[in-house]
């Protein structure tokens, strides 16, 4: 996920309008395969980007990469489909 890539780094140099714009395409895109979780997370990052205040940002950030890596588990294990 390149957007999860660039939402790291933008924590890392504490720029928060990355952070909201990020967070903002990553909700976009777990919402499009229904996973409420990571769009919550995503949602709540998006928040502090956007409030500027990203003191919880890293313990938010840890909550979707593990939503994120369950939902991958899951797609995972699903069986493929036919051709």
């Amino acid at each position: 996920m390149e957007h999860s890539k660039y939402l790291l780094y933008a924590l890392e140099v504490a720029d928060a309008h990355q952070v909201e714009e990020r967070a903002h395409a990553l909700k976009g895109v777990s919402s499009n395969i229904c996973d409420g979780p990571v769009r919550q997370a995503a949602q709540l990052l998006e928040r502090a980007g956007r409030s500027e205040d990203l003191s919880e940002a890293p313990q938010l950030y840890n909550v979707f990469k593990k939503e994120s890596k369950r939902l991958l588990e899951h797609l995972n294990s699903l069986p493929s489909p036919s051709a």
